[in-house]
C-alpha cells in the first residue's frame, strides 16, 4: 500500500496523569485564529477509567497539539491518514465496494487484534461515497468493541460548504484547523438523516448544528453484537 507519508502508520504511547486537557475555545464555532470550537467533544472523556489505558485512533495526520492533548491520559495513541491516500479516495468511483473495503483494511493498517475506545473521524465521511462510507465501516468494524465511541463532522444540508482542513486537539471544546496538506478531494456531502443510515457500524448518539452549517456528531458502536 502506498503510504503517502510516514506519519499514516505513527503510533504514540502516552503515559502519565490522567484527566483533560485545558480547553480554551469559547464563542464562535470558527474563529479568526483558524480554530473550531467544539461542544460535545468533552462528553467522550466523561467515563473514563483513569485507570485503565485509553485506546485511540484518529484518522488523520499525527500533529504535535493533538499528542501534547493526549499526554494528559494513560493512553494509547495511533495514526492513520486516510487523507493522504489519493489513489484510494480519488479512485473510489471506479472501485466496487468490495475492492473499497480492502482497500480501506490497508489503509489503515492496524493489527488485527487492536481494538479502540475512541475514534476521530473528523469530516473524512464527507469525501467519501455512500459505498466507501460502508466499506470503511466494515473495516473498522473487528477495532471497535460495544463501548466505543467516535467524534466527527458531518453538515446539515448539501449547500453546506467545506474546505479541506485539517483538525487537531487543543482542549475538550476546541479544535485547531488548518488548509489540508493535500490538493482538495471531491466534496460530497451528506446530510445528518442520509449519513445516519450510511454509518452501518455506528449510530449518531447526540448532533449538534454548528453557527457555520457543520454538524457535531458524537457516536456510538453499533457492532454486529448488538
Amino acid at each position: 500500500m502506498n503510504h503517502a507519508s510516514a506519519d499514516s502508520r505513527v503510533q504514540r504511547v502516552a503515559s502519565g496523569k490522567s484527566g483533560p486537557g485545558s480547553g480554551r475555545g469559547q464563542g464562535a464555532d470558527v474563529t479568526s485564529s483558524g480554530s473550531k470550537s467544539a461542544k460535545l467533544f468533552g462528553d467522550l472523556f466523561r467515563n473514563i477509567d483513569p485507570d485503565k489505558r485509553l485506546r485511540v485512533l484518529e484518522i488523520g495526520r499525527a500533529h504535535s497539539e493533538t499528542v501534547n492533548f493526549f499526554s494528559s491520559y494513560k493512553c494509547r495513541l495511533r495514526f492513520a491518514d486516510l487523507y493522504s491516500n489519493t489513489n484510494l479516495i480519488e479512485g473510489q468511483a471506479r472501485h466496487s465496494e468490495a475492492e473499497l473495503s480492502v482497500g480501506f483494511r490497508k489503509a489503515l493498517d492496524i493489527p488485527r487484534d487492536e481494538k479502540f475506545d475512541l475514534l476521530l473521524l473528523w469530516d473524512i465521511m464527507q469525501y467519501l461515497s455512500a459505498s466507501s462510507i460502508r466499506a470503511l465501516c466494515g473495516a473498522l468494524e473487528p477495532h471497535l468493541h460495544s463501548k466505543s465511541k467516535a467524534h466527527g463532522f458531518g453538515v446539515h444540508s448539501i449547500l453546506t460548504p467545506c474546505e479541506r482542513a485539517e483538525y487537531s486537539v487543543i482542549g475538550l471544546t476546541e479544535f485547531r484547523m488548518k488548509k489540508g496538506h493535500q490538493a482538495d478531494f471531491q466534496y460530497l456531502p451528506h446530510p445528518q438523516a442520509e449519513l445516519s443510515g450510511l454509518l452501518t457500524v455506528f449510530k449518531i448518539e447526540r448532533a449538534l448544528l454548528m453557527g457555520d452549517g457543520s454538524v457535531e456528531m458524537l457516536l456510538g458502536a453499533k457492532p454486529y453484537w448488538d
